[in-house]
């Protein structure tokens, strides 16, 4: 690798200062940098561009901290070249002013965030990252159909927040959406093109219950039953008229046993009658085919069942507490007997084991969900305070976890267990309890979903909910 060292005359442009409580380095461009094809740049702490400050990038920036944009007329770089590398923690892109990227590609651990519209007119190469743009829009401005990248990352949109692609001729376009929150995953949708034309197509996943967006799920015509509780997608074309194929997706295992594909339209969710079903085992995706679908302005999609069968999972948890996705009448169950008095929409378990719940729903429809197996999360500790010595990362994850054992007075062997999200013991190791000790624990055979992990000794008892991609 080539570094470009500074000297005098890229000093004449350049201002590095250290900025905050702990003196994390601040690289502050106030002038034009130039950087030659092949040539690397190495920041160590956050980039700043002033009102004036440009780029002519034809090699490849990496930068550990944040990256801000200030420069007044958004032209932070000159050339249509080159690549900036985010190999850090959990870094935001943001600023006053928008920032127009070649590549860009996101390195590193942790999530990278859009604090602000970001443009894109080469490659983004997502890898193993969560994208997140919040409430800002992520546009891709190039028609290629390999503009996006990815080995198991994807993009986040909260209410506002938008992919945009611009696509040419007959393809299939990518949309990677997902997220982590309240252990989602990967969700992608896919549009098909068909015809010559050029178009500009947004689309978003938003994990929140429709309800809480405006979307009644117990609004529904008949045949259907029960609404998809968890998430659902927009999408829209903005740009340009045609034929269109679309796929969405879900996780029947994770998600439900969805059997029809549902819109909203006219105040309540329909289904939509020309579609295909593919199903497919956890962790592989189902997903619908809409054939010839036309968008509306957005369209609103999610998944729906027209008679849930045994085992339709609508349990989610918060806080040590179990929710019911929806319904009129409930009735928890723990191990397989019916809890008494436990007729409300959530319950708060005493004990861990297998939950279900008895759900009627609107429509005369009434089902047993799928067990769902609790465990207490938190910390608890016997004898010394409560502080949090002990680390448990990436989450989610993909092949590895990693433990790390700060300060203690504890020197014992702790016992570490991981179980899937039905209660199976699937991992057991004994690691040693050193003040200061790392170790890594091998789950790259694990399938894609929720896992809970239970550290433990005589002292100590630490519980946690992971995510594997």
């Amino acid at each position: 690798m080539k570094i470009i060292k500074y000297t005098i005359n890229i000093l004449l442009f350049l201002s590095i200062s250290f900025v905050g409580k702990t003196q994390s380095p601040l690289f502050y461009n106030q002038g034009e940098i130039y950087v030659a094809s092949g040539e690397n740049v190495i920041i160590q702490g956050d980039f700043q561009n002033a009102t004036n400050g440009q780029i002519t990038n034809y090699g490849t920036l990496h930068v550990s901290g944040d990256w801000e944009n200030n420069n007044s007329n958004n032209q932070v770089f000159t050339v249509n070249d080159g690549t900036v590398k985010l190999i850090g923690t959990n870094q935001a892109i943001g600023g006053s002013n928008t920032t127009r990227f070649y590549n860009l590609s996101l390195e590193g651990i942790g999530i990278k965030r859009l604090n602000i519209h970001t443009l894109i007119t080469g490659i983004l190469h997502l890898n193993d990252r969560e994208l997140a743009t919040q409430n800002n829009f992520l546009t891709i401005q190039g028609a290629d159909i390999n503009a996006i990248t990815r080995t198991s990352g994807f993009i986040s949109t909260e209410a506002n927040g938008l992919l945009i692609r611009n696509t040419n001729g007959s393809a299939n376009w990518l949309f990677p959406m997902g997220s982590a929150l309240h252990s989602l995953g990967y969700r992608p949708l896919i549009i098909e093109t068909v015809g010559s034309a050029a178009g500009t197509f947004e689309v978003s996943l938003q994990n929140q219950n429709p309800t809480s967006a405006g979307y009644d799920i117990e609004e529904h015509e008949l045949p259907i039953c029960l609404v998809n509780h968890k998430y659902f997608f927009t999408a829209k074309r903005s740009q340009g008229s045609g034929a269109t194929n679309l796929k969405y997706y879900y996780n029947s295992q994770n998600d439900g046993n969805f059997t029809l594909p549902t819109q909203w339209t006219a105040n309540q969710w329909k289904v939509i009658e020309n579609h295909n079903h593919t199903v497919n085992p956890s962790p592989d995706l189902s997903f619908f085919t809409l054939p010839n679908y036309a968008l509306a302005s957005p369209s609103i999609l999610t998944f729906a069942d027209s008679a849930p069968a045994n085992g339709t999972p609508i349990i989610y948890e918060i806080n040590n507490v179990l929710y019911a996705g929806q319904g009129n009448t409930f009735q928890w169950y723990y191990n397989g007997n019916p809890i008494p008095n436990a007729t409300q929409i959530s319950y708060t378990p005493t004990a861990e084991g297998n939950y279900s719940v008895y759900v009627s729903t609107s429509g005369a429809c009434a089902f047993m969900s799928a067990n769902y197996y609790f465990t207490f999360t938190g910390t608890g500790i016997g004898n010394i305070d409560n502080q949090s010595f002990i680390s448990i990362y990436p989450n989610p994850f993909i092949n590895s976890i990693t433990i790390d054992i700060g300060a203690t007075s504890i020197s014992e062997k702790l016992k570490c267990q991981l179980f899937n999200s039905t209660g199976k013991l699937v991992k057991e190791e004994m690691i040693e309890f050193n003040s200061g000790s790392q170790q890594t624990i091998s789950v790259e055979n694990f399938s894609s979903g929720l896992y809970f992990i239970k550290i433990f000794n005589n002292q100590l008892l630490v519980t946690k909910k992971l995510i594997k991609l």
